[in-house]
């Protein structure tokens, strides 16, 4: 029934694109999010002191929020602070994440804001350096798209179609690499001119991500059906 009921599916990633390929007869076809903001943002440039780290989505292993923890106990002693905003998902997993060592070594620099309405995020995203969102997997991530026009520096993985849009805007990390996520946090809090430069890359690469680019995929699509 599936396969006689559409002429074609959009997927945000290429892994679901090669499996709904593997197992469906549908024209599978790749295409990019897109992100509306409101109103007009107008975030400049601030130094920050401490940097004011983001985590946005629901609080998942998958979403690798244990990596950020452990990475953070790391470098305790550098000038920053992070702002949890989202949900756990399950409390077997919320208590586990707190009972951790990581987590309370730098439990006292990480404030868990919970779920955030747009206007209540917005206020935040305009106070936050950095998006951190060391996923473990990822399709195209909204939150990434929201962090861009809030002229966020993004630290991610290289998962879903991160890999495609992002890097060469982002230094894209493994998932689970501790190492890696450490030195990229430490960089990016320890040299103001780096995160400077990202966060206006990312500001810049916003542009890419707009309802137009998106009208402008599925324009051709809809003239082949």
């Amino acid at each position: 029934m599936l396969n006689k009921s559409f002429d074609a599916i959009l997927v945000l990633s290429p892994q679901l694109q090669n499996f709904y390929n593997s197992i469906f007869n549908w024209d599978v076809l790749l295409v990019q999010n897109f992100y509306i903001p409101e109103t007009k943002i107008d975030v400049p440039f601030r130094n920050n002191d401490p940097v004011h780290l983001l985590f946005l989505g629901s609080i998942t292993a998958s979403k690798g929020i244990l990596d950020l923890f452990d990475s953070l106990s790391n470098i305790q002693a550098l000038p920053w602070k992070l702002s949890v905003a989202g949900e756990f998902m399950d409390d077997t997993f919320k208590n586990y994440a707190h009972n951790r060592s990581s987590f309370k070594t730098v439990e006292n620099k990480i404030n868990f804001i919970g779920y955030l309405d747009d206007t209540d995020k917005s206020k935040l995203m305009k106070s936050v350096d950095i998006l951190v969102l060391p996923s473990y997997a990822e399709g195209m991530p909204i939150a990434i798209l929201e962090a861009l026009s809030y002229r966020l520096a993004v630290i991610t993985t290289h998962v879903g179609s991160n890999t495609i849009h992002f890097s060469e805007a982002f230094n894209l990390l493994n998932p689970g690499d501790i190492e890696s996520l450490t030195q990229e946090l430490t960089n990016l809090i320890t040299d103001s001119e780096l995160l400077h430069k990202r966060k206006n890359q990312a500001l810049e690469l916003s542009n890419t991500f707009t309802f137009e680019a998106f009208k402008n995929q599925l324009i051709p699509i809809y003239k082949t059906i």
